[in-house]
């Protein structure tokens, strides 16, 4: 199974490109050791959402057919979200040509 970890973190400069090297990684370790899928999971420590914009896919979980394989992104939310606040939470869209190109 190919699984690449990246961190969302403000503090510590990593922003969005660090999910496009995340998934720029999968893609060369699934060609690589010659696997037909790959995931992606982020550790998300901001306090913002981030939506993927494709597959019409607003959820923590999408995935992404480039290739002739399948890619998994997984978000996983480590921060203090308050439920009532989500309206005034920033949140940061990424296409899939944020990802592949």
């Amino acid at each position: 199974m190919i699984c690449e970890v990246k961190i969302l973190d403000k503090s510590k400069n990593y922003g969005k490109g660090r999910i496009k090297d995340g998934f720029k990684q999968i893609v060369d370790y699934t060609t690589e050791y010659e696997k037909s899928a790959g995931y992606l999971v982020v550790y998300n420590f901001d306090e913002n959402l981030v939506e993927f914009t494709f597959n019409n896919d607003s959820s923590i979980y999408t995935s992404i057919i480039h290739n002739g394989k399948t890619y998994y992104l997984i978000m996983i939310y480590l921060n203090n979200i308050n439920p009532s606040d989500l309206g005034k939470i920033k949140t940061i869209k990424i296409s899939k040509e944020d990802i592949i190109n």
